[in-house]
């Protein structure tokens, strides 16, 4: 799985808290990845996928 995108905000009301977004490559049925994700939902206070999204990089050939 690679991260394409990470920001931090600030959590108002908490000094010194942030919350992230993070945008990654891959797929959510993939068990490497989900496996991944498990972790990152198991270490974290608040844990939210927004969307898994198709690749359209990558052309098939008919």
């Amino acid at each position: 799985m690679n991260m394409t995108h990470l920001e931090s905000r600030p959590i108002k009301g908490k000094p010194f808290e942030y919350f992230f977004h993070i945008d990654v490559t891959g797929r959510l049925k993939d068990p490497a990845n989900a496996q991944t994700l498990k972790g990152i939902e198991s270490m974290s206070t608040y844990f939210k996928i927004l969307g898994n999204y198709p690749s359209y990089s990558h052309k098939e050939e008919s």
